[in-house]
C-alpha cells in the first residue's frame, strides 16, 4: 500500500465533523461488484469516523465544523495474475471547512483488492494510516 498526505494545518478550531454525501456509483457495474463497492464503502465511511471520534472529534450530522469527503474507486482494468484477479483501488479523502469553503486536509492511499479476498483489511489500514496525521483533540 501507498499513501501520501498533504501537511496537517491548524485543527483547533475543528471540534466536529460530519460526512459529504457519497458520489453516485455507476450504473454499468453488475450487482455483485456493485454491492461489494457499497460494502467496502460503508466499511471505509465507519473507518473513518471510528478513527476521527478516537482521536477526540465529535460526529455531527447538523452542523459539523469540518465535512469529511471520501472517494473509493478501482481501476478500470483487471490486472490477471497466477492466484488470482487483482484490481487497483484508491481512497482519496479530503476535509473541507464548510464555513470558508476551503479544504483544510487531504490524503490518499493506493489499495490493492484481489477479486476472491475480502479487501476489509486494506481499507481498514489506508483509513488508520490516513488518520494517524489528525492531530488529537485533548
Amino acid at each position: 500500500m501507498e499513501w501520501d498526505e498533504e501537511r496537517i494545518r491548524d485543527f483547533l478550531p475543528y471540534q466536529t465533523f460530519g460526512f459529504a454525501p457519497p458520489p453516485r456509483m455507476s450504473p454499468a457495474l453488475d450487482a455483485a461488484r456493485a454491492d461489494q463497492r457499497r460494502k467496502n464503502r460503508e466499511l471505509a465511511h465507519q473507518e473513518l469516523r471510528r478513527g476521527l471520534e478516537e482521536r477526540g472529534y465529535t460526529h455531527s450530522a447538523d452542523a459539523p465544523d469540518l465535512v469529511v469527503h471520501y472517494w473509493l474507486g478501482e481501476a478500470s482494468k483487471d490486472v490477471y495474475q497466477p492466484y488470482g484477479t487483482q484490481r487497483q483501488g484508491e481512497l482519496d479523502v479530503w476535509f473541507v471547512d464548510p464555513k470558508k469553503e476551503t479544504r483544510v486536509w487531504g490524503g490518499w492511499a493506493t489499495l490493492t483488492l484481489w477479486e476472491d479476498i475480502d479487501g476489509a483489511a486494506e481499507i481498514r489500514e489506508a483509513c488508520a494510516r490516513l488518520l494517524e496525521d489528525v492531530p488529537e483533540r485533548s
